[in-house]
């Protein structure tokens, strides 16, 4: 099973923990760091998150991001979409949690496909925010988002106008990977249109996820060549 079924999985189980008529306060056994949401007025459930346990490590983005988008590209061919890599060799490690930053970059990868159209273009690319942050810039030639939707992005079960599309989804996704990406220490930027990829050539604006992590020292932590 893949790291998107897995998540999907994932809420799948919340959803039911949500609409369960006892509403107990319930630990779902699945990958997981603890989230907890409103179950009740009353009450609380908490969700685990992939990595829960596990502590920041040092990693290469490159390492995490290359069996993804090995995945990615047999789906992409499915729908004729151009997947646009740029992320160089042998730059410096970041501090994360593994398991749950696979998560992260995987449902953002697997959304992007979802809602780019066929022949549509998927640009990812390394950026850089001075010597303190290391950044990897998802953006696709989609719908975009609306800047009401924008605003609420995050939200647990709120999907605004994509509620109203065939695409299924919880809601939820944006809300446990901006958590994880935040007990990290880093940070999710979303712009739309998409503001790391030169969508001219689409009719469509465009959504950018660029996910932020703390980058460590390069010459505490060489690539190995």
């Amino acid at each position: 099973i893949n790291q998107s079924d897995r998540l999907q999985e994932l809420l799948q189980n919340f959803d039911q923990v949500l609409d369960s008529k006892n509403r107990d306060t319930t630990a779902i056994p699945t990958l997981g760091l603890a989230l907890t949401v409103e179950a009740s007025p009353q009450k609380t459930a908490p969700l685990l998150l992939p990595g829960t346990g596990e502590e920041p490590t040092s990693c290469h983005l490159k390492d995490i991001l290359l069996p993804l988008l090995a995945s990615a590209q047999v789906l992409a061919q499915e729908k004729t979409i151009q997947l646009l890599i740029d992320i160089p060799n042998h730059l410096p490690p970041v501090k994360a949690n593994i398991k749950a930053l696979t998560e992260v970059f995987s449902n953002i990868i697997d959304n992007a496909i979802k809602y780019t159209p066929v022949g549509g273009k998927i640009s990812i690319q390394s950026l850089q925010k001075n010597t303190d942050f290391q950044g990897i810039a998802i953006s696709d030639t989609g719908p975009g988002i609306p800047k009401e939707d924008l605003d609420r992005l995050g939200e647990r079960n709120y999907r605004g106008v994509q509620a109203n599309t065939d695409i299924p989804g919880t809601g939820l996704g944006m809300a446990i990977a901006k958590q994880l990406i935040a007990q990290m220490q880093g940070e999710i930027e979303v712009f739309s249109p998409a503001v790391e990829f030169d969508s001219a050539s689409s009719s469509l604006p465009g959504t950018s996820f660029i996910v932020w992590l703390p980058q460590l020292p390069h010459l505490l932590n060489q690539h190995p060549l």
